[in-house]
């Protein structure tokens, strides 16, 4: 998390980790974001317009790294990690999200297809496992379900 989040840009003082989200056309699929006051949120939309979120209060630490993963599991839940360790989940009761036709943005969310909520710090890196992967049998297995969106963002 960067230092000094206060400098970010003032629609909501929020640093966008990953989206694929234009929030001025209804176009929303999911968004992870942090706060200035070290607060992780994920949202996730099934239509578009509406978003259900979870999220966690001071799990990140200026000029700490950390790998951040976020998962949805349909029909079951969305869920945050920081460094290994649960740190928020809602139960959900749908099985598909919205498929927006806006692009992934890496460090930033869209508005009117411009960037917004950007801001210092560097993301090593993103990998995002698509919905097809997940199956029951996973889960019997008792193996991680490959549905999630995994990144480590060094903090200055």
């Amino acid at each position: 998390m960067p230092e000094k989040l206060a400098d970010l840009r003032p629609a909501n003082h929020v640093l966008v980790l990953a989206a694929k989200y234009d929030n001025a056309i209804n176009a929303r699929t999911f968004s992870i974001s942090t706060r200035t006051n070290g607060s992780l949120s994920f949202e996730v939309s099934k239509n578009g317009m509406s978003i259900i979120g979870c999220g966690a209060s001071s799990v990140l630490r200026p000029g700490k790294r950390a790998v951040i993963e976020a998962r949805f599991i349909p029909r079951k839940e969305i869920t945050l990690h920081v460094d290994g360790q649960q740190v928020a989940r809602k139960t959900l009761e749908y099985e598909n999200l919205h498929q927006s036709r806006v692009p992934i943005c890496i460090g930033a969310r869209l508005h009117n297809g411009k960037p917004i909520n950007f801001g210092e710090g560097v993301i090593d890196s993103y990998e995002a496992y698509p919905l097809s992967l997940a199956s029951e049998e996973n889960d019997r297995a008792g193996k991680e379900d490959p549905v999630k969106v995994k990144k480590a963002v060094p903090v200055k």
